[in-house]
């Protein structure tokens, strides 16, 4: 099938991608690229409404969110059946759930968390990732579904790092693998997604049906870019955490959209 210019040329500069345009019989997630995709995102929201409920109070809304995460997590990552993530899973709940109900009244969390956190979710993250590259193989995904497929996880990732950064202390480095996102600090993250974010503008230019949804992560995109670069002087953790949210959803009705 012939390549259109646009996209030969999207192709040529990313250097990653050798795909096809593809019918629409590979224009939609399979179930279980969707449930991976969806597991990702659990897992990190749960870590970043925790952090939000420690920092911002202790709210009981803050947990509830947190808690409906953990449940997202457990459903979407049962049949995904990859290395430990079986039992990853329980373990990284319980290290969120036991952060929840740890003396409220206190400002700081045990002195080891900051580590046992990381390695829980890293597990967990970890486990996902390794079904994410047989996930993604799948069936084959057409090229915007490419550009597509990791930016929720990757824009939940950057309001988890941010929030515990802004309310905990960072966490530990989840990936010892330099290509990953899970081992890229804030600044090396906000400049990767922004360049994938244009790379995708530039996919789907023309495309009317999904204008309005690209339109409205790139204006919230913008609201934070600034602030992402500049994190240790201009924090602005719930500004960011409610963006990331928004785009989140954006991005992946944008893609369910394709």
């Amino acid at each position: 099938m012939k390549l259109n210019n646009k996209l030969r040329s999207l192709l040529g500069m990313v250097g990653v991608y050798c795909l096809c345009v593809s019918s629409p019989l590979l224009a939609a997630l399979s179930s279980q690229q969707q449930q991976t995709q969806d597991a990702q995102v659990a897992a990190l929201q749960a870590a970043t409404q925790l952090f939000m409920h420690r920092g911002e109070g202790r709210q009981p809304a803050q947990a509830e969110l947190a808690e409906a995460a953990l449940g997202r997590l457990q459903q979407h990552s049962q049949g995904l059946a990859v290395g430990d993530l079986q039992a990853s899973v329980p373990a990284y709940r319980q290290q969120v759930q036991q952060a929840l109900v740890y003396d409220l009244s206190s400002p700081d969390l045990p002195w080891d968390f900051n580590l046992n956190f990381s390695n829980a979710l890293s597990s967990v993250l970890q486990g996902l990732q390794q079904n994410a590259i047989a996930a993604k193989a799948q069936p084959t995904l057409s090229a915007e579904q490419t550009l597509l497929w990791d930016l929720p996880a990757r824009f939940q990732y950057l309001a988890t790092r941010y929030t515990a950064r802004a309310y905990i202390g960072d966490l530990e480095p989840l990936s010892e693998d330099a290509n990953s996102f899970l081992a890229q600090d804030l600044d090396q993250q906000t400049a990767a997604l922004d360049n994938d974010l244009k790379a995708l503008a530039v996919a789907l230019e023309g495309r009317a049906d999904v204008a309005s949804r690209l339109r409205d992560v790139q204006i919230r995109w913008r609201f934070i870019h600034g602030r992402l670069l500049n994190y240790n002087d201009d924090m602005a953790p719930l500004i960011v955490e409610r963006s990331c949210r928004d785009i989140v959803t954006h991005l992946q009705a944008l893609q369910r959209s394709l």
